[in-house]
């Protein structure tokens, strides 16, 4: 809790007291733990799809059809825009796929509409495709270590932090802790 006193000489100072339990309560480590396992195999996840595309998939030409913008504003008002190249191939059975990449660039001019670009796809999944060069694969790891020392610090928090269930005595004096 924040208390706020005059001091001598008229201004303001502020004090912080300690909760009632002093302690970070439990259920935050299992929160940690639950998100850091989550990044984890997601991201886990992509990087397992994204290898065996690259081990198994079938590399051909494709064509840009449809750039979509994807724009996001921050809390402090930065804006942030994404596009997401939706691309025109033929697979090795002769039939056409229209799929819209899960991984957009910050540069509309990266991929304009008509642009070829070299795709790889599953054979026995031709929806399912990547475009040569886009995805990066370090996105992967970093969201893997970060969603791990979610899991360690969760797992710290929820083994080794104890609540202190004792009522704190009320303080006497204002005084700075």
């Amino acid at each position: 809790m924040i208390r706020f006193r005059l001091g001598n000489n008229g201004s303001i100072i502020s004090t912080v007291r300690k909760t009632s339990s002093g302690k970070v309560p439990r259920w935050l480590g299992l929160f940690f733990i639950i998100m850091g396992l989550i990044a984890v195999t997601i991201s886990y996840n992509n990087y397992k799809d994204s290898k065996e595309l690259q081990q198994h998939g079938v590399q051909t030409e494709a064509v840009v059809t449809d750039v979509r913008r994807s724009e996001r504003h921050s809390r402090k008002g930065h804006r942030s825009v994404t596009y997401y190249p939706t691309v025109q191939y033929t697979d090795q059975a002769g039939n056409t796929h229209t799929v819209e990449s899960n991984s957009g660039v910050s540069s509309r001019t990266r991929y304009q509409k008509g642009r070829s670009v070299q795709v790889l796809y599953m054979p026995n999944e031709p929806d399912c495709m990547e475009i040569v060069g886009l995805a990066d694969p370090t996105s992967n790891f970093i969201a893997i270590a970060v969603g791990g020392v979610f899991v360690v610090v969760g797992g710290w928090i929820a083994l080794f932090m104890r609540r202190n269930k004792e009522e704190a005595a009320p303080e006497a004096d204002n005084t700075d802790i």
